[in-house]
């Protein structure tokens, strides 16, 4: 849900900066906008799964079955 709201931003973006902006600036700004986004994206991503516990091995998600 959240890369595909990111996606859906970054695509309004480049839109609206292909239809304001410099045509000679537009192939850099995107290239800068694709790197950007997936960074932010894996950064909120990995920081989701840090909270959620996912990364520790004595975690509940981790529990093993008694019996």
């Amino acid at each position: 849900m959240v890369w595909g709201l990111g996606f859906f931003l970054d695509a309004g973006l480049r839109s609206f900066f292909a239809y304001t902006i410099n045509p000679d600036i537009v192939p850099a700004l995107t290239t800068a906008m694709y790197l950007g986004t997936n960074i932010a994206l894996i950064i909120i991503s990995n920081i989701f799964y840090i909270s959620s516990g996912i990364f520790n091995p004595h975690s509940a998600l981790f529990a093993t079955e008694s019996g």
